[in-house]
């Protein structure tokens, strides 16, 4: 039985790119690319975790990069391969971690997450098998929703998601978003043999017809 995040995915891929390009203009692809960018060689191995319909990964595949992707959405995959036709994907769960997928330890140059932690409940987990798979002086660049204590709908760690962040994104049943601090998220790195190179905050979109503004927080780690 497919998860609840993967059904709210397949309905969203048809309308994914026309519906964040709009009025909702989803801020995180253009913000982990523009800080990941200065950074990597001519040819590198990026794997992008929950790529979706290609948008983390546009410019970096537009250079001549080598990608690798994994999403949940066998219907977001195929609008990404309509897009990119040289990425090779996977479709696969995150929350079952990485080692069914028999990477080799040190296979990637880079590793990108734009919005896709916050929906993973065991993130140690993730990262500690994102670390196995990560070559040393490797990258690990990445967005989370944070929690803030005294934001209206960040001040809770886990709330319910799922019923369209905008008009053409349909509705369904609720999944969770867990949010953590970016101090948090700093002392697991660390704990992992990451260090940190650059951190920013940016507005993610706005949420509701309040249109309360959502913070992402955006990491960029090497691996040492």
């Amino acid at each position: 039985m497919k998860r609840i995040i993967e059904q709210y995915n397949d309905r969203l891929a048809k309308v994914y790119d026309e519906a964040t390009g709009g009025e909702f203009k989803w801020k995180a692809a253009k913000e982990s690319t523009k800080i990941l960018l200065p950074k990597l060689g001519k040819q590198s191995k990026i794997l992008d975790l929950g790529i979706g319909t290609g948008q983390s990964s546009e410019r970096f595949y537009q250079l001549g990069h080598t990608i690798v992707g994994l999403d949940i959405s066998e219907a977001m995959l195929k609008v990404l391969k309509k897009k990119f036709p040289r990425i090779k994907t996977h479709k696969h769960d995150l929350e079952k971690g990485l080692k069914s997928l028999d990477f080799k330890p040190d296979s990637f140059d880079v590793v990108i997450g734009v919005g896709i932690f916050e929906f993973i409940k065991d993130l140690k987990k993730l990262f500690e098998q994102i670390a196995r798979v990560t070559k040393r002086n490797g990258f690990l660049c990445f967005t989370f929703e944070e929690y803030i204590n005294d934001h209206p709908i960040q001040g809770n760690r886990v709330t319910s998601l799922g019923q369209g962040l905008v008009a053409k994104i349909p509705r369904l049943i609720s999944f969770k978003v867990y949010r953590r601090t970016v101090g948090e998220i700093k002392s697991l790195l660390a704990n992992l043999g990451f260090e940190i190179l650059a951190t920013k905050k940016f507005v993610g979109y706005l949420k509701s017809k309040k249109k309360i503004p959502v913070y992402y927080a955006l990491v960029l780690a090497r691996k040492i």
